[in-house]
């Protein structure tokens, strides 16, 4: 049976799928955000389920001979050297569209919270200070006709520009390529 290191605990039913198929280790918070700590695990694995943050270098690499698989749960890979991936014959995947919905909602919610004046409204109300409607406070931008300039009309621009269309907002972008 394979053996999968899951560099950290996960959301959702990954690793419970995992399971149900393969010998699936999952290390605790922070464990293996460094690479002695990596070098020192991986040895035993047949794959390695990494996040962004756990540096996969060459040493690492090097250090797991039954590695097959390095599968990123990150949009990128910056932190695999997929150079000496490539030269052991080890795989490299990345999961591009797992953040897409809840990067645009957070972005939209910054948008949101800036034009609306959320942070001052809710320390006001937090310091006991509402006591009526007051038809002038936090009045802020109205979203409706407003425009959204987006820098990267990538995945995740699209995912803001559509949430933006929604609000009644023009879009205004710029990207690499027309």
């Amino acid at each position: 049976m394979y053996k999968i290191l899951v560099t950290e605990p996960l959301p959702g039913s990954a690793v419970d799928e995992l399971s149900r198929k393969y010998e699936v280790t999952v290390g605790e918070r922070g464990t293996f955000n460094t690479e002695q700590n990596l070098i020192e695990s991986i040895g035993e694995y047949d794959a390695l389920l990494s996040l962004l943050m756990n540096p996969v270098s060459r040493r690492v690499l090097e250090a797991g001979p039954r590695l097959k698989i390095v599968a990123n749960c990150a949009v990128g890979y910056n932190n695999i050297d997929v150079e000496a991936a490539r030269q052991l014959g080890i795989r490299v995947a990345n999961t591009p569209g797992v953040l897409t919905d809840a990067t645009a909602d957070l972005a939209f919610a910054l948008i949101l919270s800036v034009t609306r004046h959320l942070p001052d409204a809710e320390a006001h109300l937090r310091a006991g200070k509402f006591d009526e409607w007051m038809p002038k406070g936090f009045l802020g931008l109205e979203l409706s006709g407003a425009r959204l300039g987006i820098v990267g009309l990538g995945r995740i621009g699209k995912a803001v520009a559509q949430r933006a269309q929604a609000f009644g907002m023009e879009i205004g972008y710029f990207n690499r390529k027309p």
